[in-house]
């Protein structure tokens, strides 16, 4: 799942940074990634990966994505404030949904990350065309504001199979006050 991205509609590959939320299919790790450019070449941060967790449906996936079986996705993304410092900053949260969405899911926290200035570095230079205009993101700089678009992605290769249902993106505005 990606958000904060402006992928469908970008003109220069600066334009189009967005946040990942990543399950790998052969280790069932959870992960978060952030691309910086996408152009000639992508430039990405280091993947923040957890094991996928336990749940109380039994699907286990420690050794990778299990074969013919539901998991609900959410990932939630919003601006919130640096504890250490005030600053803005954005915060990631990953949910799996293990019980086929019986009464609305059985939402597990699977991953948490606060992205805050500084601390998720790009893994190779950002080209010199990426400024400080608008949409552009500096080197190690959260991705604030609204972009065009979210989207859901899939990798490998032909034999590659998957099925998406009841799949939905909200923008909710307003300020989000995480729960205790």
């Amino acid at each position: 799942l990606v958000a904060r991205t402006n992928h469908g509609d970008y003109t220069d590959g600066c334009s189009a940074p967005g946040y990942y939320a990543r399950i790998y299919t052969t280790t069932g790790e959870v992960a978060f990634q952030k691309e910086y450019y996408h152009g000639t070449s992508v430039v990405y941060s280091a993947s923040r990966r957890l094991p996928g967790p336990s749940n109380p449906h039994g699907v286990d996936l420690s050794s990778g994505l299990p074969l013919d079986e539901w998991i609900g996705l959410k990932f939630v993304v919003y601006t919130a404030t640096d504890p250490d410092d005030g600053a803005p900053a954005v915060q990631l949260k990953l949910y799996l949904d293990f019980s086929r969405g019986a009464r609305g899911g059985d939402w597990v926290l699977a991953h948490e990350l606060l992205d805050t200035s500084g601390s998720w570095m790009a893994t190779r230079a950002i080209p010199d065309e990426c400024g400080t205009e608008d949409g552009h993101v500096r080197d190690g700089e959260p991705i604030f504001g609204g972009r065009e678009y979210c989207f859901l992605r899939t990798d490998g290769d032909s034999d590659t199979v998957v099925e998406w249902a009841n799949a939905s993106v909200r923008h909710i505005n307003g300020a989000a006050t995480p729960r205790t």
